[in-house]
């Protein structure tokens, strides 16, 4: 059945014809309010705006924040500043691709895909390449790429926080919040919250070492003198007794050792050792904790050496009648000194033979002490243009699994362990580690890690110079007595 619209008949014409009239009248004085209220809402209101409370005024950091493009447009171009070569930088990006277009053959992995099918997958994205040095770029290699106009989107940085509070970097808490690859199942998240400040995400881990003791074998072999990487406090006062009776005192100068390059730096690692709840110098809370049995024993320990077992304790004048302009390392007149893993090339380039690697020593033979771990970040720069790809690439190259292998595959880094819980990574890791293949142990051990404050927390690092500065001397003498000392330390605000 079909029903015909109703028209109106002759008698009853007038009353539709009025209430027609009143249809258009409705309608135009509803067009003028709406044209009004248009033309005030770009009026100044006479109320003021509420302020968020997340949008606080606080200028004494500088936040960048992006939110995500929904219909962001891929760029030309994403520039890289990290420790790799060009042909690492285009093979990640080619397997970036690659798995986001589901071309891998099943069970391919970053450690099995061949490189000339790589080589036949375009990109989505050119990778321009600036290299930094192992452990990345710092401020004023920064800078000097904002003079010369190739700020890179994506930044390795030993230095974040610096680079944060000159405004260089963008928070990536927004960036970041769907980011598969941030699981606890696949990032240690220590690590991850080690790359935030002040309470906002600014990158992913990328690399991490571990602070060590390097030895010369040279020196320590010459002693009858072998310490396992599980190097325990007796076993390193031992060492340390039996190094110095190298020295023959009729003629010291000939053929002077020293067992320790430096006492002080042995302070900072110490506590943990004793008391694993502390961490970088007694830390607790962000505050060395002199409370802590384990800052108290670290004093009571370092006063058993003699101090004429360590290089920085020397005269000027000693040093140049020892050690000459050399540093005393490189002189190969020292035993023990202590580092970061991420050194390892660097002094394998002046001993390839005779350099070891053993942990910071625990109480008791055989343990394996915390370790002290440094983390260095991928971040990104506020003045990126493709700010939701760089960091997608950015936690790809950092975090998948594949892109890590193809990564150890194509370049080798020694003195780094992983950053992502993968059993494979960590075997690919250490498959031909040289020097620091121990560090192979910390797998199982990984939750007793805490963190030293270089790069990403100043605040800490610089109270712990300070307090190095004008205690580590008094710490060590055994004739300053301990319990006054550490009064006189709460009493100048430590």
């Amino acid at each position: 059945m079909i029903i015909a619209p109703r028209r109106c008949s002759n008698k009853a014409f007038g009353t539709c014809s009025r209430s027609l009239r009143s249809v258009v009248f409705f309608i135009v004085v509803l067009f003028v309010l709406l044209s009004v209220s248009t033309a005030c809402s770009n009026e100044p209101s006479m109320f003021p705006d509420v302020l968020d409370p997340s949008e606080s005024d606080d200028t004494s950091i500088p936040v960048t924040s992006t939110a995500p493009s929904i219909d962001s447009v891929a760029p030309e171009r994403i520039r890289l500043a990290a420790p790799m070569t060009h042909d690492t930088a285009l093979a990640l990006s080619q397997l970036y691709t690659a798995k986001k277009q589901n071309l891998l053959g099943v069970g391919v992995t970053g450690q099995t895909v061949s490189l000339d099918f790589l080589q036949t997958v375009e990109p989505e994205f050119s990778v321009e390449l600036l290299t930094t040095s192992e452990t990345g770029a710092d401020l004023a290699s920064y800078k000097a790429w904002i003079d010369s106009g190739t700020i890179p989107d994506i930044v390795m940085t030993d230095a974040m926080s610096e680079l944060i509070r000159e405004g260089f970097l963008l928070s990536l808490d927004d960036l970041l919040a769907a980011n598969p690859l941030l699981s606890p199942a696949v990032v240690y998240p220590d690590m991850f919250l080690r790359c935030s400040y002040s309470g906002n995400q600014y990158g992913v881990p990328y690399a991490a070492s571990v602070s060590v003791l390097f030895v010369n074998h040279e020196v320590l072999d010459l002693a009858g003198v072998s310490l396992p990487y599980e190097a325990d406090l007796d076993a390193l006062l031992q060492a340390s007794e039996k190094i110095y009776l190298l020295n023959d005192p009729d003629d010291e100068t000939a053929s002077y050792v020293v067992p320790f390059l430096s006492g002080s730096a042995f302070i900072p690692y110490l506590p943990a050792s004793f008391d694993p709840s502390v961490g970088y110098l007694a830390e607790k809370d962000g505050r060395i904790d002199l409370s802590s049995e384990g800052f108290r024993e670290t004093a009571l320990y370092m006063r058993k050496f003699d101090p004429a077992f360590f290089a920085e304790w020397m005269s000027g004048e000693d040093r140049i009648s020892y050690f000459g302009t050399l540093d005393p390392i490189l002189s190969k007149r020292v035993g023990i000194w202590v580092g970061q893993s991420d050194e390892v090339v660097r002094w394998s380039n002046y001993m390839p033979y005779t350099l070891g690697v053993v942990q910071m020593p625990s109480v008791k033979p055989g343990l394996l002490s915390p370790p002290a771990l440094t983390v260095f970040p991928l971040s990104i720069s506020s003045g990126s243009e493709h700010p939701e790809a760089a960091v997608d690439f950015a936690a790809f190259i950092a975090l998948d699994t594949d892109a890590i292998l193809l990564r150890r595959r194509l370049e080798k880094h020694e003195g780094f362990i992983p950053v992502v819980k993968s059993p494979e990574v960590w075997d690919r890791t250490f498959a031909d580690s040289v020097y620091c293949g121990s560090l192979y142990k910390l797998k199982d051990i990984i939750d007793t890690a805490y963190f030293t404050p270089f790069g990403c927390d100043p605040e800490y690092y610089g109270q712990t110079q300070v307090f190095l500065n004008q205690y580590a001397a008094e710490l060590m003498d055994p004739e300053t007595d301990i319990d006054a000392l550490i009064a006189s330390m709460g009493e100048d605000g430590f």
